[in-house]
């Protein structure tokens, strides 16, 4: 599977896992291509205009979800360490346990919550955590259908899936819209 945008860099053999090319704790390449971080923090043009905005509009952005798959997994920040002192931790492992109630009451299916580096894997310069570094209080990555027990091959999604993971994410989407929107 290709991971990474399409921008050959300085090394002509990798490409750049944009989720490890913030600024936020970026750490240089391992010397492998799996999540090649870019030859510097903001190298790529994608995280850089991304980031750009991020702090251009910081005092709008009430919550922040990355979209990836697979796994059904809500991780909340941090990523980079197994820590679970993230500002407003309590806040967000409480809604996200509100976003797995409704999948499972709307969709009959089970997502896991928790950080990101203690149900997935420890890693630096995401966007998650750059945009909890930033201030804002509800942050999640949330890894979509299919799960990982059952699919082996859960990046490479049917067709005839797209719309129930897209509903799944709506359902994310409502539980924490309407939490931010309780807060103003």
């Amino acid at each position: 599977m290709w991971k990474g945008n399409r921008n050959l860099n300085d090394n002509k053999r990798c490409t750049v896992d944009l989720n490890r090319n913030y600024p936020f704790l970026w750490r240089e390449s391992d010397g492998t291509c799996q999540r090649y971080p870019g030859t510097y923090r903001l190298s790529e043009r994608e995280s850089m205009y991304h980031a750009f905005y991020m702090d251009k509009f910081i005092h709008l952005i009430k919550g922040y979800i990355t979209l990836h798959n697979y796994g059904r997994f809500i991780l909340l920040p941090w990523s980079h360490t197994l820590k679970t002192d993230a500002p407003y931790y309590n806040e967000m492992l409480s809604l996200g346990n509100k976003m797995k109630e409704e999948l499972k009451s709307k969709k009959n299916v089970d997502y896991r919550v928790g950080s990101s580096s203690n149900i997935l894997y420890p890693c630096h310069g995401t966007s998650s955590d750059y945009a909890k570094s930033l201030g804002v209080k509800y942050v999640y990555v949330v890894e979509l259908s299919p799960e990982i027990e059952t699919d082996s091959i859960g990046f490479i999604v049917n067709e005839d899936q797209l719309t129930t993971i897209g509903e799944e994410a709506l359902i994310i989407f409502d539980v924490m819209l309407r939490q931010v929107y309780s807060e103003l």
